[in-house]
């Protein structure tokens, strides 16, 4: 999108009916509803970012939707099938942390 503006995704609206646009200025004053921001008193010239009592709530919903979401996408598999898809993908996992990215941003 131009013109310094962004879709902003709603809880769980709908991608058109549920997003709202949001100029540059407006960001930054949603974050500062999510997070504090204080000094850091071992070195006064940084801030410690850390969620606000909004980004905590913000956060549980956002697992719940998660958790259900996974739940939902996972149901036809049976527990077993389920463990077993978790370690296959934690080997892979595994396997391509250690090794880096073999693919640039071209590749694709």
């Amino acid at each position: 999108m131009g013109g310094g503006r962004i879709a902003a995704q709603e809880d769980e609206g709908d991608a058109v009916g549920g997003a709202e646009l949001l100029d540059q200025g407006a960001v930054p004053a949603r974050l500062r509803e999510l997070v504090e921001r204080t000094p850091d008193p071992a070195d006064r010239r940084r801030n410690v970012i850390t969620l606000a009592a909004a980004g905590r709530r913000r956060l549980r919903k956002l697992e719940q939707l998660l958790d259900a979401a996974q739940e939902e996408f996972l149901s036809p598999l049976s527990s077993q099938a389920c463990e077993q898809l978790t370690r296959l993908l934690g080997r892979l996992v595994a396997h391509h942390s250690r090794s880096g990215p073999t693919m640039g941003a071209d590749d694709r």
